[in-house]
C-alpha cells in the first residue's frame, strides 16, 4: 500500500477530530459520497487533488499538511475553529456557482470602498435595497 494514502488517511482523521467533523460532513464539504470518505479514512483510496485542495481550504492548511507526515497537525486558532452554518452555506454556494467563487477570488485584494461600491451595484442590478445588506 502506498504510504501517501496512509499518511493522508491519518491526517484527515486528525483534522476531522480537531474540527469535530463526521464522515457525512466531509462528504458534504467535498461533494462526494460518504462511501468515498470512508474509503479515504480506511486508506483504501486517495481523493483527487481538487478534493485535497478543497479540504486544505476548509481546514485552512496547505495541501502538504494533508499529504505529508509532519507529526501533529498545527494547533492554531484557524485549525481548531469549527465553521458556523452560515460559513458552510457560503462555501457550498460558491462550490455550486463557480462565478461566485471567481467574484470572491477577484475581490480578495480589493479595497473596502471598492467592495462596497460593487456590493451596491450588484444590489441595484438585482433589485435589492441597500438597507437589507447582510
Amino acid at each position: 500500500m502506498d504510504s501517501t494514502v496512509l499518511i493522508f488517511s491519518e491526517n484527515l482523521k486528525k483534522y476531522m477530530e480537531r474540527f469535530q467533523l463526521k464522515q457525512s460532513d466531509i462528504a458534504r464539504i467535498t461533494g462526494v459520497s460518504q462511501q468515498s470518505v470512508s474509503n479515504w479514512i480506511a486508506a483504501k483510496q486517495m481523493p483527487r487533488m481538487g478534493i485535497i485542495e478543497t479540504l486544505a481550504d476548509y481546514f485552512a492548511v496547505k495541501r502538504s499538511d494533508l499529504l505529508e507526515n509532519r507529526g501533529e497537525t498545527p494547533n492554531t486558532a484557524e485549525t481548531t475553529q469549527k465553521w458556523d452554518d452560515e460559513t458552510l452555506m457560503i462555501m457550498e454556494t460558491m462550490k455550486e456557482r463557480p462565478e461566485l467563487k471567481t467574484l470572491f477570488s477577484a475581490s480578495r485584494h480589493a479595497k473596502k470602498d471598492d467592495i462596497e461600491t460593487i456590493n451596491k451595484l450588484i444590489r441595484s442590478l438585482s433589485g435589492l435595497s441597500n438597507e437589507n445588506q447582510t
